[in-house]
This record gives structure tokens, C-alpha cells and sequence, in this order.
């Protein structure tokens, strides 16, 4: 093998030349390299010269070059022209030893030695000159190709080339541009100082950015978003003013659907919630600082969940859109219109209008309502509750305003709406007593704190408690008792009623399992509709019984009638499904609900509650209490159930009721709803003589 040390002394110089060269130098005979300088191995990270010898330009080479061609099939191409010409010069990849791949100038020059034919080989690296090449020609693309115009122009601000954008934006060809002033486009839309800013930050800080307004070739303006940077020589002198810019026009116009998306109600077109709030806080720092009183009203639809579900959404959004076209045209300039969210909206009043003019405008509203509405083609009519706040006597903030409003407003409700309410300190006294009663209510639940008390059953044939009926109380941190029939609502309305009556469950059936009471002694609890018709519920009714170590027969569920009306079908499959388990179903407060004699035939019952207000009655004189209550156990009788009369609390009542044959009797006669521990004591030292006595 020939190496560079074997070279004869007269090759001396070129043996110098050829290890100390700053470019990398190699030699080839037959195709293979035989030897390389120390610049060489430095590029390929190898160590000795021996690591060369003997392998092809394709062993330290990608196996493609950038041609497509196999670096072993290019090697051997640009081999063979070498020879044939005598040099040969050529592009080439390289990979060193640590995969990196770097790209080179060949030049291979054929040489002779002992009639021996060598190829001179020098590499030098063109990678930063093809980086730059590169740079360039995606400089050139972009300029060509991108969306945004591009204008440069020399020291003076003279034109000197323009990219086809700008062509595409202003309307001029590069021709009618090169040679022009760069300002030959202006809209006069700006004066000198704008453009003395302008300039003074260019020359300043070398660049500019903002929005101006131009003119197309066609004389139309249209809004640009302009950056101008300078581009200066080696003695900081500037050389050319490079200016891009954009037609800002679609993106105004978004911009503005972006605003008006954000700020106003997509399906009336009035203002929304947020934009509302600032409106109000606005109205309220002009009132201040005159001193001046201004008055805004909330209105919502009466029923609006009943037409949605029944009439579908479309129908329900054109209500929304009808109504709110009703309000406006009722109300005077000024007066600022909006909805703040489903079927609420918000008025507020301009300053220094009389709360009897505010107060006119709304009944006003309310009774346009409900004749002036047509929708595809028909009428139709709703009705409105309106509640209304004055500033700043009931309150000096918008929070404070509109939740007094908003609390005159669901007073209306509570009242049967159509109609309005001025706020006034009773009315969020109330309504701060509520929510207080129902936050106490929801941590009442949580700690279990509601108790079922029993109140016992007298079987008037036989004279024997045979059962009772499990009655929550719940007395609050106050020592007030508060009504079931005020926190059962609650307790529905708030979604706790489930968790509620769980509760009320376990604790009944595990305090009447301790009292070792008779297996026929049946007890009897109140099932809320929204618990009864919960999918888990009968699972879990039975498991809570079984957990109690109670039969189911000893187990009796009351209902009201107005549970019937809800949904009837699963109302009657789920209670026959208990019924056939051997759970008793009574229909609590019979006579006073809704429930038509044909949804009493279809349900399978075993008893039939006749409500206190009618056996309330049967002391007085008149004779059509008697015939009802008298009628309502006859008829039950024939149907196959049994009576109980609840609020028994005279023996006079006691005697007319044995007489109308009636089954069973409830009341303060025989017991007031007692505690665990006192129902118990009554159990063991119950007499029924004594009624009888007295």
C-alpha cells in the first residue's frame, strides 16, 4: 500500500503540501482511497490514517445523494469522467463518524506516480455557501409567493421592487410602482403628525408597525396593517426601507363579528349578560356623579321550560325574539334593552325617570304580551313577571341591583306572575330568611339531623294500634320546628329529596325493628314523587327494609295524589311491582289532589287516607261533610280498600267515624307525633278504654 511517507524525497515539497494543507486532501487508486491528511480525519472524527485506507468515497457516504443516485454508483460515474477529462469537479454528501452528514466541492485530478495512475483529491466545504444559497432561494419564494405585499425602496423611499402581492393588494402592476415615491398610495385619511410619529420611530429604532389607510389604484381606501423596517451597510448607513403590509379589511370585519359575538345576543341581536353589566356599571358612575336615580327592571317568561319541552327549542327562541320585539317597542329612547340569558332580560331605565312611568312601561309590557304575539302565522300568548330595583336606594352596585330585581321578580312568580314587584327591604328580608332556611335545611341533611317522629293508628273495630306513620321534623339551630311541607319542597327544589328521605328511611325502619313491636304492626311512610320516580329507587327501598330486619309486609308507602299526574305509568308499574313484594300503597290526603276515580281504579292500593280537612268538619251541623267523607268510604270499601281518617282529634269524630264504618283513625285524639324513645313508652301503656269514657 502507497503512503504518504513512502513518498521519494524529491515529492518532499508535495508531501508538505499535502499534510499540511488547510483544505482536506486524499488520493485514489482503483477506486479506493490509499491515504488522506490530518484535516481529513479531523472532518471524519477517525484517529489514523490507516481507518481510510483501502474503503470508497460510498463507505463514507450516505447510501443516496441528493440526485437520487447510490453514492456507490456516483462515485464510480464521477471516477470514470475524472479520468477521461483529466479533472473533474462535483458536489458531493459525506457522513462522518457520527452520522452527520456535510457537503463538499470535489475536485479530482489525475495524477501520475511510478506509472502508477493516482486521483488528486481535495474536498472544501461549500455547507455554509449552500445555507446561505438556500436561504436565498427561500427568500426569493416567500417574496413571491406570500399573501402579504412587499415594497422596497432605497435610501430616498424611491421604489425599486415590489412582490406580485402587492400587485394583488394595491391594483398596481410592478411597472406603475418601481420609480414611484413610496407615499404615492396615500388615502389622506392621516395628517403630517401621524406620519412625523411615523418616520421619527423608523429612523429612530429602524422599524415601524401599525394600522393606516391607504388607496387602491381602483380610489378605494382600505385599512393596512403596515410594518416598515430599514435595512442598513456596514458603516450603519441606511441602505433600503423594506415595507410589508396586509389588507386588514376581512380581519376588521372579523374583528367586529368577534365584538359583536361577544357583546350582543346571537339570536334577538340585543345587547347580552356582559355587555349589559358594563352598560349598568356605566349608568350607575354617570348617576353618581349627578346625583340622579334611574330604576331597572327584570323580566322573565312565565312557564318557559313548559313551552320549550312542549313546543320544541325553534319555537321556543321565536318567544324569546317576539317578546323581546314586544318589549323594545314599549320602551323609549334611552332605555337600554338586553337579555341576560335564556328567557331573562334587563331593562334599564334612562336617569331621572319616575318609578310610576318605569311601573306603567312594564304593565304596559306584560298585558302587550299576551294579545300581540304571532308566531307562524298564529297567535299566540305569554305571560310575564317583572321585578324592579331603584338606584341607589336598593343598591349601588350591579350586583346588588339586579339581584334585588331579581328577588322582586320571583316574588311576582311566587304569586302567580303576570304582573310586577317594586323591591323593597321586607322583600329581600324574606328572601334572605329563605336562603338562610334553605342553607340550614342542606346542612341538616348532610348531618342527618331531621328525625322521623310516629304518629299511631287505631283500628276503631278492635281497638288496637295497628300501625303508624313515620313523620319527618326537623327543629333548626333556632329551636323553631319548621313544617315537612315547607322542607320537603325545599329539599325537592334544591335535588336533596332523594338523600333526604334515604335518611328519613333507615332511621324508621331501624327505630320500629328495635321497638320489637307485632309482626303485624305495619308502618307507613311518605314517598316524594321525584323519589318515587327515581330508576334506583325501588332497589333500594326494599334493601333499606331488608337491612332493617322488617318484612316488606310490615312496610306501608304513601303517596299523594298529586303524584298520579306526573308520570302514571311508571307511578303504577313501580307500585305494583312493590305491592306484589308484599308492600302496602295507601293514597295519602285523598279529596284534596288531582287524581281523577279512573287513575284511583287502575292502581293497586290497599288504603285510602281521607284528608283532615274534611274530618275536621264533621263536628259542625252541616250534613254534606258527613255525605263526602261518608261517600269516600263507602266507595272504598266496594273498591276493596281500607280507611284511615287522618287529624281525628275529638271523640265526637272518633263515634261518627265507627259509625260510617270507617277502618282505621289517625290523629291528636289518640297521639301527637312522638319521638322514638316517647312512641315507645306510648306502645307499652296505651288504653283505648278511655276514649270511650270520656
Amino acid at each position: 500500500m502507497l503512503s504518504i511517507k513512502n513518498l521519494p524525497d524529491s515529492e518532499s515539497m508535495y508531501r508538505s503540501l499535502f499534510q499540511n494543507s488547510s483544505e482536506p486532501i486524499l488520493l485514489i487508486k482503483n477506486k479506493k482511497y490509499i491515504a488522506c491528511n490530518k484535516v481529513t480525519l479531523k472532518i471524519l472524527g477517525l484517529h489514523n490514517a490507516k481507518n481510510i485506507a483501502s474503503i470508497s468515497p460510498s463507505d463514507i457516504s450516505p447510501p443516496t445523494q441528493p440526485c437520487g443516485m447510490t453514492s456507490a454508483n456516483k462515485a464510480d460515474e464521477m471516477i470514470t469522467i475524472a479520468h477521461q477529462k483529466g479533472e473533474h469537479r462535483f458536489e458531493w454528501l459525506h457522513q462522518n463518524s457520527a452520522n452527520e452528514f456535510f457537503k463538499v466541492e470535489v475536485s479530482l485530478t489525475v495524477i501520475n506516480y511510478n506509472n502508477e495512475v493516482l486521483l488528486h483529491v481535495v474536498w472544501r466545504d461549500i455547507s455554509v455557501q449552500t445555507a446561505k444559497e438556500q436561504r436565498l432561494k427561500i427568500a426569493e419564494l416567500v417574496f413571491e409567493k406570500t399573501t402579504d405585499a412587499v415594497m422596497v425602496t432605497d435610501n430616498n423611499n424611491i421604489i425599486i421592487d415590489v412582490n406580485p402581492a402587492f400587485t394583488n393588494i394595491t391594483g398596481y402592476a410592478k411597472k406603475e410602482a418601481i420609480g414611484n415615491f413610496a407615499g404615492f398610495m396615500k388615502s389622506g385619511s392621516h395628517d403630517n403628525s401621524f406620519y412625523q410619529k411615523m418616520w421619527t420611530s423608523i429612523n429612530q429604532e429602524g422599524a415601524w408597525k401599525g394600522q393606516i389607510w391607504d388607496k387602491q389604484k381602483s380610489g378605494v381606501t382600505y385599512p393596512k396593517t403596515l410594518e416598515i423596517n430599514t435595512v442598513k451597510n456596514g458603516s450603519d448607513q441606511i441602505e433600503n426601507f423594506v415595507a410589508l403590509f396586509s389588507d386588514s379589511s376581512e380581519r376588521q370585519k372579523y374583528e367586529k363579528r368577534i365584538e359583536k359575538q361577544a357583546n350582543f345576543d346571537s339570536l334577538s341581536g340585543f345587547p347580552n349578560r356582559s355587555l349589559l353589566l358594563r352598560l349598568l356599571e356605566q349608568r350607575i358612575q354617570t348617576a353618581n356623579v349627578n346625583d340622579r336615580i334611574f330604576s331597572l327592571a327584570f323580566i322573565d317568561i312565565d312557564s318557559f321550560k313548559i313551552i320549550n319541552d312542549s313546543k320544541g327549542h325553534a319555537f321556543g327562541d321565536q318567544v324569546i325574539t317576539k317578546v323581546m320585539q314586544c318589549i323594545n317597542s314599549c320602551i323609549e329612547e334611552g332605555d337600554l334593552l338586553g337579555r341576560m340569558s335564556g328567557d331573562e332580560f334587563l331593562i334599564i331605565f334612562k336617569i331621572e325617570q319616575e318609578l310610576a312611568a318605569v311601573e306603567k312601561k312594564i304593565q304596559q309590557i306584560i298585558t302587550l304580551s299576551q294579545v300581540a304575539i304571532k308566531i307562524d302565522s298564529n297567535d299566540f300568548s305569554v305571560t310575564l313577571s317583572a321585578g324592579i330595583s331603584c338606584f341607589p336606594q336598593d343598591g349601588a352596585d350591579v350586583s346588588t341591583l339586579i339581584a334585588n330585581a331579581d328577588i322582586a321578580m320571583y316574588h311576582t312568580k311566587q304569586n302567580g306572575g303576570k304582573n310586577h314587584t317594586v323591591y323593597n327591604y321586607h322583600l329581600g328580608r324574606k328572601f334572605q330568611d329563605n336562603n338562610e332556611l334553605e342553607e340550614e335545611l342542606i346542612r341538616a341533611i348532610n348531618d342527618q339531623s331531621i328525625s322521623p317522629y310516629f304518629q299511631p293508628k287505631l283500628d276503631l273495630s278492635s281497638g288496637k294500634l295497628i300501625g303508624c306513620e313515620s313523620l319527618a321534623r326537623w327543629q333548626r339551630t333556632n329551636s323553631e320546628y319548621v313544617g315537612p311541607d315547607l322542607f320537603i319542597e325545599i329539599a325537592e327544589k334544591k335535588h336533596r329529596i332523594i338523600e333526604l328521605s334515604k335518611s328519613l328511611f333507615l332511621e324508621t325502619f331501624r327505630s320500629i325493628s328495635d321497638m320489637g313491636l307485632p309482626k303485624d304492626f305495619v308502618t307507613s311512610v311518605n314517598v316524594s314523587v321525584m323519589v318515587l320516580l327515581d330508576d334506583n329507587f325501588q332497589k333500594n327501598f326494599i334493601d333499606y327494609i331488608m337491612q332493617s330486619g322488617l318484612a316488606l309486609n310490615q312496610i306501608e308507602i304513601e303517596i299523594t295524589e298529586s303524584c298520579l299526574i306526573v308520570d302514571f305509568e311508571k307511578v303504577k308499574s313501580t307500585l305494583s311491582s312493590l305491592r306484589r313484594k308484599g308492600i302496602r300503597i295507601a293514597i295519602d290526603d285523598f279529596g284534596t289532589g288531582f287524581a281523577s276515580l279512573n287513575y284511583l281504579t287502575q292502581l293497586d292500593v290497599d288504603t285510602i287516607k281521607i284528608d283532615k280537612s274534611f274530618i275536621g268538619q264533621l263536628d259542625n251541623q252541616a250534613k254534606s261533610n258527613r255525605v263526602i267523607v261518608e261517600s269516600i268510604i263507602s266507595m272504598s270499601h266496594k273498591l276493596g280498600y281500607k280507611v284511615v281518617a287522618e287529624g281525628v282529634e275529638t271523640c265526637n269524630q272518633l263515634k261518627i267515624l265507627k259509625a260510617l264504618n270507617c277502618d282505621f283513625i289517625q290523629g291528636y285524639l289518640i297521639s301527637k307525633p312522638l319521638n322514638n324513645f316517647y312512641f315507645k313508652s306510648f306502645m307499652n301503656e296505651f288504653d283505648f278504654t278511655r276514649y270511650y269514657q270520656s
